[in-house]
């Protein structure tokens, strides 16, 4: 049989169960933040410390941003072009969205009254899921031959 070679660094979204003590493959760890001395991993020989992908998806680098570079705003006309992604290992977003009236526009229905606070819009801000239907794996990277 012959093997792959996976080059050090690369991240695959894994089908493990580390809470019925499943541990990735040898030379992989799990991507949660954690400090690796240099016994435990070949990419530098001091420690290196594992992208924290608990929670996250990954969403693909524009080449030409710097290491750690956010995405552009959502207000940005470049938010659905290639170069409105982060940088290399940038990150942003959050996973709390807060609908209330500050948030929300006016708007004057067939009446032509304006919809607010006393008559359709509640007054306690909601936290509100707008994520897309998911499926939780665990990122792992490769960090030892």
């Amino acid at each position: 049989m012959s093997t792959l070679s996976v080059p050090l660094k690369t991240v695959l979204a894994w089908y493990g169960d580390l809470a019925t003590g499943t541990t990735p493959p040898a030379g992989w760890e799990v991507c949660d933040g954690r400090t690796l001395n240099t016994s435990q991993q070949d990419i530098l020989g001091s420690s290196w410390t594992l992208p924290d992908l608990r929670n996250k998806f990954i969403l693909g680098a524009t080449l030409t941003k710097g290491d750690g570079v956010a995405a552009d705003a959502v207000t940005s006309g470049n938010i659905d072009a290639a170069v409105g992604g982060p940088g290399p290992k940038g990150v942003g977003g959050s996973n709390k969205m807060t609908i209330g009236l500050a948030n929300l526009p006016v708007e004057n229905g067939s009446s032509g009254t304006a919809v607010n606070e006393s008559n359709q819009v509640p007054t306690t801000p909601t936290p509100t899921d707008n994520r897309p239907s998911y499926y939780g794996l665990i990122y792992i990277m490769k960090v030892k031959y």
